[in-house]
């Protein structure tokens, strides 16, 4: 799987879980909005984290690192 590609599922979860966040919201049931919300979290630093990894590793190609 390509960075694109995991980043695109990563995004898709991510969008699961706000809908459900969001349902748990309206529906007043806090402790699984808490839940949802952390679910919401941790999902968006794993992305932030594959971003990271995608900009450290292409920062490594030739051409692509400092002084270029």
């Amino acid at each position: 799987m390509t960075f694109e590609q995991e980043i695109a599922a990563l995004r898709q979860r991510i969008a699961r879980a706000e809908h459900a966040r969001d349902r748990w919201r309206a529906s007043g049931n806090q402790e699984q909005y808490l839940e949802a919300c952390s679910t919401v979290s941790a999902l968006d630093r794993q992305l932030d984290s594959l971003r990271e990894t995608q900009h450290r590793d292409a920062d490594r190609l030739p051409g692509h690192g400092a002084g270029s």
